[in-house]
């Protein structure tokens, strides 16, 4: 299941310290199937071609849309 983290370097940014109370999001894409990204054909770059295939699942997820009343 792909997942992607957004804000977490407002929360824990480099060279700063943690800053409880800063909203982090966890967004959660539809579970994959393993022939939604491994292909035995692919040979010697099967697993290079695989976690590219993740990968670009996971940087497809949106940050989720919060509404400020």
């Amino acid at each position: 299941m792909p997942a992607r983290i957004f804000d977490s370097n407002l929360a824990f940014g480099k060279g700063r310290g943690l800053r409880l109370g800063t909203p982090v999001s966890v967004v959660f894409g539809p579970p994959l199937r393993s022939a939604d990204y491994d292909d035995p054909r692919d040979g010697k770059e099967r697993y290079q071609r695989a976690a590219e295939r993740i990968m670009a699942r996971i940087a497809a997820l949106q940050p989720p849309r919060i509404t400020v009343i």
